[in-house]
């Protein structure tokens, strides 16, 4: 196997590519990031963003981030009451990250989605000089690079704010490898010393880190010139570092989650053939959506195979096969960085490919190829630049178009994840008979004020799965929309079926007690909310509504401690806080109401409501 990367190209001085110097390519590689990527700011959020963080509780004080180290990023969910939690990812920078953001921003998106944009513009960078490393060639490295700069199957990662997980693993782990390299090239101990603590910041940010020391064997095997017994002890020392940075990794995980891998468990109703079967269509898959990056969606009807001989099977298998084989015959002739890109598209995916893990409406995430694309995009860079050599202006002129096109679908694609109506609808285009799919379009509706189509959907949604966690889900939120359609009996009917479906619901509880207290029969609301409390303690949502329907019934004393409990959780609640003022006015505590209304008055510039306390405040002093 030869050390030559790229033995076959022309030198990078010669000819017109003495223009792409590496500050003028730097300037390219930002400037496309930035421009392709700009209308991304006036997205809002959406999906996860919404849990994450617009009802996150935790990322609004600064210990969270100590409390990433020891649980998983969903941990919050329980605080919000919802019982589904989604599979317990450790990711301690990712929850780090959304803490110090809501410190940074607040809620305002454009401040989180210039951040995403921001983290890829570094990765673009990064990998620049990883390839130029690699290739020894600065404008093979800038093809590639301004390739993935730009590719619309990427805006999941960059569009979506709470998609940052893979660009923030690829802004430590590019630089990782990069390091090893020069350590390796170049000596110097601290290169490989830098290398291993980036490697761990990346572990810290997302799982798939974890392939890293794949990928430095890879790249070293292609490279090596001893003995395969003189190589294998070589590199077990230089990846000890690696390897104990992992075993440190998987002891934390553990001890946060209780766990080291997780599984669906409804694995069971599929034999295990089915799995392994799905693996090359899956593969195929993200390779389809990064060659041909059109009508890309958050999820995409990849049914199971029924049976082995079934085509979506055969055919994958077969392509892959062949690939294989042409591989195979041509292994003598090909380069160091073909292995490396090789290696770069299939490791990052094996974590993926473990179908067993995956809900099945998942199984094809374009965010998961964010890693693996590099790979693509230096192999056709190569391509590229083998076929300059016959028709240099030709090839120059078909790049541009390519980019551009390229480009011009990322502002396209932006623009899906722009509002949640466009991006579940994208998805039921998708996926039409996903449960995911629909039951999002539903909330999205829901959340954008359009009862009347987030209940249709809602109502679709109940035909398309079987699962009793999620029918309640259904019920549950078909009920809000009941309730704000007016249809009171209609309500009462789906919340019980909600609670039938998973008693231990407390949003159902939270539910049945807002319909009760509409209908001014407080006393069986005020029974609710205290079973939503039974099941969720610190939700402050129930403690609110607790507090109000107390309120009601004229015991101000019993709301008050649920008012302080929900306060604890949001302290920068105004309404909570003028609900407050009103409790300590109604005990006859005049002094702390005045105190809550003067904290109000500080705190909000909106006119209206200046008058309005003003008002309040008068009324109190003089009483």
């Amino acid at each position: 196997m030869t050390n030559e990367p790229l033995k076959s190209f022309a030198p990078e001085s010669s000819g017109p590519t003495r223009f792409f110097t590496e500050g003028r390519i730097i300037f390219l590689i930002v400037s496309a990031c930035l421009l392709f990527y700009s209308n991304a700011l006036g997205e809002e959020f959406v999906y996860d963003d919404i849990q994450q963080i617009i009802q996150n509780p935790r990322i609004r004080f600064w210990d969270n981030i100590w409390r990433g180290f020891t649980s998983h990023v969903w941990e919050f969910r329980a605080l919000i009451g919802t019982d589904v939690p989604p599979p317990p990812y450790y990711r301690p920078l990712f929850t780090a990250y959304l803490t110090a953001g809501y410190h940074t921003f607040g809620l305002w998106a454009q401040g989180w989605h210039l951040a995403n944009i921001l983290i890829h513009t570094g990765v673009a960078v990064s990998l620049f000089y990883l390839l130029r490393r690699l290739s020894r060639n600065t404008v093979l490295a800038g093809i590639a690079t301004l390739l993935f700069a730009v590719h619309p199957a990427h805006v999941e990662s960059v569009a979506w704010i709470s998609g940052v997980t893979d660009p923030m693993l690829a802004l430590f782990f590019i630089p990782s490898l990069t390091l090893y390299m020069r350590y390796r090239e170049d000596g110097g101990l601290r290169w490989l010393v830098l290398s291993v603590v980036l490697y761990a910041l990346a572990l810290l940010s997302k799982e798939p880190a974890i392939i890293l020391p794949g990928l430095i064997f890879v790249w070293e095997f292609v490279r090596r010139s001893e003995s395969l017994r003189a190589f294998s002890f070589g590199m077990f020392k230089r990846l000890l570092p690696f390897g104990c940075v992992t075993a440190v990794y998987m002891v934390a995980r553990v001890a946060a989650l209780g766990l080291l891998a997780w599984g669906k468990p409804e694995v069971a109703i599929y034999p295990r053939w089915v799995y392994v079967a799905m693996v090359p269509r899956v593969f195929m898959e993200y390779l389809i959506h990064q060659v041909y990056p059109v009508k890309l969606s958050l999820m995409y009807d990849v049914p199971y195979a029924k049976h082995i001989y079934s085509p979506g099977v055969i055919v994958p298998v077969a392509f892959l096969l062949l690939a294989a084989a042409l591989i195979f015959i041509k292994r003598k002739k090909l380069s160091t960085g073909f292995w490396l890109s090789l290696a770069f598209i299939i490791l990052p995916l094996l974590p993926v490919l473990n179908l067993r893990a995956m809900n099945r409406e998942w199984i094809v995430q374009d965010r998961y190829f964010y890693l693996s694309s590099i790979g693509l995009c230096y192999l056709a860079a190569m391509l590229t630049l083998w076929v300059a050599r016959k028709r240099p202006s030709l090839t120059a002129a078909l790049y541009v178009a390519l980019l551009v096109t390229l480009g011009i679908s990322t502002v396209a694609q932006n623009r899906i994840w722009m509002d949640s109506r466009l991006l579940w609808a994208r998805a039921v285009e998708q996926a039409p008979q996903a449960y995911n799919s629909n039951f999002n379009l539903a909330m999205a509706y829901a959340d954008h004020s359009e009862p009347d189509k987030a209940r249709d959907f809602f109502v679709k949604t109940l035909e398309l799965t079987k699962d009793s966690l999620s029918l309640a889900q259904v019920y549950n939120n078909l009920t809000i929309m009941h309730m704000r359609l007016g249809e009171s009996e209609l309500a009462i009917k789906a919340v019980t079926k909600a609670i039938e479906y998973d008693p231990k619901l407390m949003e159902a509880y939270n539910n049945l007690g807002m319909i009760y207290r509409e209908q001014k029969d407080y006393a069986n609301a005020s029974a609710q909310f205290r079973k939503a409390l039974e099941l969720v303690p610190e939700s402050s949502m129930a403690h609110t509504n607790l507090a109000n329907t107390l309120m009601d019934m004229g015991d101000a004393n019993g709301a008050l401690p649920h008012y302080e409990a929900a306060i604890a959780r949001e302290k920068d609640d105004l309404l909570l806080r003028y609900q407050l003022s009103r409790c300590y006015a109604a005990m006859g505590d005049r002094n702390r109401a005045i105190t809550e209304l003067e904290w109000l008055l500080g705190h909000t510039d909106d006119p209206q409501v200046i008058s309005f306390l003003q008002s309040k405040l008068k009324q109190l002093r003089s009483a």
